[in-house]
Parts: C-alpha cells; sequence; structure tokens
C-alpha cells in the first residue's frame, strides 16, 4: 500500500476532492490521515490562503498529540532586597502547558558546551522546547521541566500557518 500523495491545498480549482490521504510532517515522523480525516471534499479554501482555517486546526490538533509532557512556564520580577537593590524573583505564570523537549544537536545528537560557571568550568546543552501554536513565551522567560530548569535563548518567531511553537532552550 505505500504512501499516498501529498495534498496540494489552493491550488487547481481551489477544493479537494476527497481521492487521497492526507500526509503530515511533524518532526521527522510522517503520519498519514485517511481521507474520512481530512478536508470535506468539495469545501472552497479561502482566497490566498493554502489551508482552510478547519484545515489548519486538524493538523494543529494534530500537532498536539506529539506534545507528550508537561512544564511549567516561569517569569521573573525584581523585588527590593531591603538593601538599596533588587532581586530576581521568579513565578510561575502557565502550569502544566503540554510540550516535548527534544536535543538541538544534529541527529539528534545532544550539543554540550563548556562555560565558565563559579570559577568552575560547567557544561550547556542546547534543547528543542515545542509548545502548542498559541502558547505565549518569550526569551525573558524559563520553564521547568522534570524538576530542572531551562532559560529561553530564542523563540522562533510565528509564521502562517504554524502549527507548534518551538524555542531554543539552555539548561547549566
Amino acid at each position: 500500500m505505500g504512501i499516498p500523495p501529498l495534498i496540494s491545498h489552493g491550488f487547481g480549482n481551489g477544493t479537494y476532492d476527497g481521492s487521497i490521504a492526507l500526509v503530515v510532517t511533524y518532526g521527522y515522523t510522517p503520519f498519514v490521515a485517511a481521507p474520512e480525516e481530512v478536508p470535506v471534499p468539495g469545501r472552497p479554501f479561502a482566497p490566498g490562503h493554502i489551508f482552510a482555517p478547519a484545515d489548519l486546526q486538524f493538523l494543529r490538533d494534530c500537532a498536539a498529540l506529539a506534545l507528550p509532557d508537561t512544564c511549567d512556564i516561569q517569569t521573573s520580577q525584581n523585588q527590593q532586597d531591603g538593601s538599596g537593590g533588587y532581586a530576581e524573583v521568579w513565578s510561575t505564570s502557565y502550569q502544566n502547558v503540554a510540550c516535548r523537549i527534544s536535543p538541538s544537536g544534529t541527529n539528534g545528537s545532544i550539543a554540550v558546551t563548556e562555560r565558565m560557571i563559579a570559577n568552575r568550568r560547567s557544561g550547556v546543552t542546547d534543547w528543542l522546547l515545542t509548545l502548542p501554536f498559541d502558547q505565549p513565551i518569550t526569551e525573558a522567560m524559563r520553564f521547568i521541566y522534570l524538576g530542572r530548569t531551562y532559560e529561553v535563548i530564542f523563540v522562533h518567531r510565528p509564521q502562517s500557518f504554524d502549527t507548534v511553537r518551538r524555542c531554543l532552550v539552555r539548561r547549566f
């Protein structure tokens, strides 16, 4: 049986005829949705869009199935320390957020670098955090995953048709 061809939304007459299955590539794992699980045949697409809104929601729902873990996202605030200065205090802004964390190195390897922290060499690892597409997160935040703290280094900016939000994070 083999993998059917990819649907070309928005091309030709702008409708999906229901004759082929949708191949979705999420991360490195392609999976196939049967024709009965994809767009309604004959439904027109919005002008200038590759996907109809319901189709994009379907892809986002599929992507959410690939977020098996949860994390807590924290933000910091400066609080007076009583000596004329400020201390950074972290508080949880979002609890039990669906996520997936994976190595950021090539071919799934863990990229480790060394950094001087408190006059000692310490290993620093970079990871790729995947969150739901509409989860608020910035580089000023950090998150807790399995009791370990990770700093958000870079947030991939939203694009058209995003199904997830990805961040480069660092564990010290």
